[in-house]
């Protein structure tokens, strides 16, 4: 049998375990969310206007639990860490600092602050009947579907520029 093979059969035979895994981990995202009130539209864009701060105390927590976590699963799985360091190498050295996160976070910025909502808690605030979230979702299909329509060119234009 072939490795391929085996680590197919081998995610196949895991499936209920990342199924649960996954079920898990996303409870817990939305129940820390739901009670940090992250998802209400005045604490997003109190965030931005720098009067409540509780957006970012949640992803600096959020952000140290997972270097935590990153940090012992490399030391138990070094190998396996090492290969994904090299294949993301070379994306790496050939993308740009500036057109990818700092575009890319000037375009999220403005429509979270416009919005009122964060892409990652759309969901949470839909459940929780927060005004104009459908209306949040259909921005980002309507994103989505744009960046579909004009991959193409941004990958062109923007990403394929080398570093900056």
């Amino acid at each position: 049998m072939s490795q391929k093979s085996t680590k197919s059969d081998t995610t196949k035979s895991n499936w209920p375990l990342v199924v649960l895994t996954s079920s898990i981990m996303g409870i817990c995202f939305g129940v820390s969310f739901y009670k940090s009130h992250v998802y209400e539209p005045q604490i997003i864009r109190g965030q931005f206007l720098f009067q409540r701060f509780v957006m970012l105390k949640v992803f600096f927590g959020a952000m140290g639990i997972g270097a935590l976590i990153f940090s012992a699963l490399s030391s138990m799985k070094a190998r396996a860490f090492d290969q994904v360091r090299t294949l993301w190498r070379p994306t790496s050295l050939t993308r740009s600092w500036s057109s990818g996160p700092v575009l890319g976070g000037v375009l999220l910025g403005m429509g979270m602050s416009l919005s009122g909502a964060c892409p990652g808690m759309v969901w949470i605030a839909l459940g929780t009947g927060t005004s104009n979230s459908l209306l949040t979702i259909a921005g980002g299909v309507l994103g989505a579907s744009a960046y579909g329509v004009y991959a193409d060119a941004i990958q062109e234009r923007l990403l394929n520029r080398g570093p900056m």
